[in-house]
């Protein structure tokens, strides 16, 4: 019994971390935890990398869409 809960966990943890599904997850998990840590320097600092990489990928996406 504990080995199928341990694998079941496994299973998750992979989905979780490797699917493209899991993007929604882990942004979802990284808004939540930030929110949590608004008055640390540690939420400020996921927050500015969150927008960042946001921006960025945003940027890269528009400047292939337009090459094509």
């Amino acid at each position: 019994m504990l080995d199928l809960l341990l694998q079941f966990i496994v299973e998750l943890i992979r989905a979780l971390l490797v699917d493209e599904l899991s993007g929604h997850v882990r942004r979802g998990v990284n808004r939540w935890r930030a929110s949590r840590e608004t008055q640390s320097s540690i939420g400020l600092f996921w927050r500015v990398n969150r927008r960042n990489r946001d921006r960025l990928l945003n940027k890269l996406l528009t400047e292939l869409e337009d090459e094509l």
